[in-house]
Formats: C-alpha cells, sequence, structure tokens
C-alpha cells in the first residue's frame, strides 16, 4: 500500500449513501450556476433511471448543467467539467467500468483542481483498496478486498456505516492492508476533503480509523475518542473540521 497520502490540488466530496443535504454543498463547489457535473451511474443496475433523477435533484438545487455518461459509452470527460459523480450501487461493478481513457480523465481533473464525488460506492471506490462485501461468520480473513481506484492513496473508505454497523469491517480492512487509514460515512454525510483539510457536511456521522497512535488528542481538539482495543476510532459531525492524518501514527488534529 502507499503511505495515506491528500488527493492533490483537487476536491474529493466522499458522501455516506442516500445524499441529500450535502448535495447542497457539493452543487456550490462545482460552481452552482456556472456547474458542468458529469454523472457517472456506472455502479447501477438500473443506471438511466437513478442518474436522470439525480440530474434532476442536482440542477433543481441550481447547478448549471448536467451531462450524463451511461455505461457502455466511449466517451471522455466534455470540455468544461467542472465535477465529476460517481453514484451508488456495486463498487466492483464501478471500478470494472469506469477504466481507461475516462478514468485517466478523471484523475486528471482532480490532480488538475477539480472536483471529484462519491456516494456510497462511487465513495468506496475511491479507495486505494476497497471493501466489496461483508465477512462470513465475522472471519476477518474472509472480507473481501478489490484494487479501488486510488483517488486517496492510503486509505480505504467504506459507507452507510452507522445504518449498517460497519465500523467492525472497517477495522479489520485496516488491520489487514498495510499502512492504511480507514474512513467511515454515515448516510448523507461527507467529507470535504481539499489538500491535508477535512470539513463535514450533512446530518450523520463521519470516522477515521487506525492502527493505534502515538501521539496524544489535543484538549481542543473536535475529535470524540471512542476506542476499540486494537483500534482509535475518531468520530466527528457537521461542522468539524480536522487536519487528515497522512501516516498510520500521525494523529488527526483539528484544522488551521
Amino acid at each position: 500500500m502507499d503511505a495515506p497520502s491528500t488527493p492533490g490540488a483537487g476536491t474529493l466530496f466522499l458522501i455516506g449513501g442516500k445524499a441529500n443535504e450535502t448535495l447542497n454543498r457539493f452543487v456550490e463547489l462545482s460552481g452552482g450556476k456556472q456547474a458542468l457535473i458529469v454523472i457517472l451511474p456506472h455502479a447501477s443496475s438500473i443506471a438511466a433511471e437513478v442518474s436522470a433523477e439525480l440530474s434532476k435533484t442536482l440542477l433543481d438545487k441550481g447547478a448549471g448543467q448536467c451531462c450524463i455518461i451511461m455505461p457502455g459509452e466511449d466517451r471522455s470527460l466534455p470540455e468544461g467539467t467542472t465535477a465529476v459523480y460517481l453514484m451508488g450501487g456495486d463498487q466492483a461493478r464501478l471500478v470494472e467500468a469506469v477504466s481507461g481513457k475516462l478514468l485517466a480523465d478523471i484523475k486528471q481533473h482532480l490532480a488538475s483542481g477539480g472536483v471529484v464525488a462519491g456516494t456510497s460506492a462511487g465513495s468506496t471506490a475511491s479507495s486505494q483498496v476497497m471493501i466489496t462485501g461483508n465477512m462470513e461468520d465475522d472471519a476477518p480473513e474472509t472480507l473481501p478486498l478489490a484494487p479501488g481506484f486510488n483517488f486517496l492513496p492510503g486509505f480505504t473508505i467504506d459507507t452507510h456505516v452507522g445504518q449498517r454497523n460497519r465500523v467492525p469491517r472497517i477495522r479489520v480492512a485496516v488491520s489487514r492492508l498495510e499502512n492504511t487509514i480507514g474512513i467511515g460515512l454515515d448516510e448523507d454525510t461527507a467529507f470535504e476533503i481539499k489538500d491535508a483539510h477535512v470539513s463535514v457536511h450533512g446530518v450523520g456521522k463521519g470516522c477515521i480509523v487506525m492502527g493505534p497512535v502515538q501521539n496524544q488528542a489535543q484538549e481542543d481538539s473536535p475529535t470524540k475518542f471512542v476506542s476499540p482495543s486494537d483500534m482509535d476510532v475518531f468520530v466527528y459531525t457537521a461542522g468539524d473540521k480536522f487536519q487528515l492524518p497522512t501516516s498510520t501514527t500521525s494523529f488527526p488534529k483539528e484544522a488551521k
């Protein structure tokens, strides 16, 4: 695994599923009335239906334009794209379907300062190594893992965390993957990540899951400590800002 690092010049907007309130901030980041948002529904088995619904929602929330690229279309990102939105569904299907020139365009868009958002499977697929399913009989060795898009090197991302009790499987993934930090997101909750800074949006909680850390929490940190025996879980809510840890022994500190 790569050492944990930030996504470069652009902004990652990772949503934990069932996006609603978080889309207001996404539209703002995308440019509002000047936005050209490219929607990729490749993770979904009903891609036409869900992408049309999302496009209408984004336009209603003030986005200027939306462009849908359907699975099977051999297209590049259109000129003037301000944001890319990876929809939910099956993350393995998404990673298989978005490849080649389109994936290269997305990575270049992010590296050049653009916005890339994901919800549910779209967020999970942003991992370097992603979780693709559940454990069998709670056996850690059965947790299925696969390469993701690696938009956030050194991180594995999971979603629907509070609703589906997924902190345990994030802990397992972190324990099995070398030099890896976990991110967990509740539904309609987002981590906005730019440079090394994270802002939390939405209605639920997000968390950072790490191996035992060497640094101690600062007294003025917004972090609440809820520690399992061998992992440190730092929990954040809307309005919190913190610095993304870039090593497995660095405490996620309040952003300056």
